[in-house]
């Protein structure tokens, strides 16, 4: 079946890339982006299993009229289409580099603005957006956000480096698992005027946070060699109660190991691992 559009970096260079999820290969790609010539089509293919790129995809272009078989570039193909209608390529070829870079530009633009609304600056408006939040709020700490309305705090420890992860589950199920990455968010939401709820969450975490209780997750993490729990408003209710999870090899157990608080583990929670070793957990 012919494909709409193929993923625009295929047409820049005969590169391989990462086959699409569902995608059935080969398969024809038909018509071609805005810069290449009418009378062509793209097939992707995907290297076969004796290959080192074995499990990639790769594309090549065909002249509809069977002229041309197995070329590998977008330049190659205007060069043979160009000579065929006797016609100068390097005009040709000039502006569909300049489609493809406007092309790219708005792609680049569209991919900021996304991780900007998601609060995932850089470089100086990441640092700026951070000291904001510190000058409002000072350090988010481990406790602190422990105690987040609603929120799951999950301790998982590591044998290779014995070391245990600290991850913070909202309410929505996203995992974060730096702290910085939580300021710098909720800066951003604050200045989009979407944060309007984060002060009250904050001052009321800042006033419940018990370290004692937090650092019990490290410790029974480490005692059971796996995965402890707990939603942060309910443990410090109860003691420091939590629940300990049993670990699986493709992910983790839902099912709690003891009569403890725990939340609902996701196997495909998305998260770095910055500790933030400058900052308490």
């Amino acid at each position: 079946a012919a494909q709409d559009c193929l993923p625009w970096h295929l047409f820049r260079s005969p590169m391989d890339a990462l086959p699409e999820a569902g995608a059935a290969y080969p398969r024809d790609v038909f018509p071609l982006p805005e810069g290449m010539p009418a009378g062509w089509k793209a097939v992707e293919k995907m290297y076969g299993p004796t290959s080192k790129s074995a499990g990639r995809v790769y594309c090549r272009y065909y002249a509809l009229d069977g002229t041309h078989k197995h070329i590998c570039s977008p330049k190659q193909v205007i060069t043979l289409d160009c000579a065929a209608k006797g016609t100068d390529w390097e005009p040709v070829w000039a502006e569909y580099q300049r489609i493809v870079k406007e092309r790219d530009a708005r792609q680049m633009e569209i991919r900021v603005a996304d991780r900007e609304a998601r609060g995932q600056l850089a470089g100086e408006q990441r640092e700026a957006a951070i000291k904001k939040f510190h000058d409002r709020f000072g350090d988010l700490v481990g406790p602190v956000v422990f105690c987040f309305a609603g929120w799951t705090t999950r301790w998982t420890y590591q044998p290779n480096v014995s070391q245990v992860r600290v991850e913070y589950i909202d309410t929505h199920g996203k995992t974060f698992s730096s702290l910085t990455d939580l300021e710098c968010m909720f800066q951003t939401q604050l200045d989009n005027g979407t944060g309007d709820h984060l002060e009250r969450l904050i001052l009321d975490a800042q006033a419940l946070a018990d370290p004692e209780v937090f650092s019990q997750g490290s410790k029974k993490a480490r005692e059971t060699g796996g995965v402890y729990e707990a939603v942060g408003t309910q443990a410090v209710a109860h003691g420091g109660k939590g629940g300990v999870l049993a670990r699986e090899e493709a992910g983790f157990s839902t099912t709690c190991m003891n009569d403890g608080v725990c939340g609902e583990p996701t196997s495909g929670s998305k998260g770095g691992r910055d500790r933030t070793r400058s900052r308490s957990r």
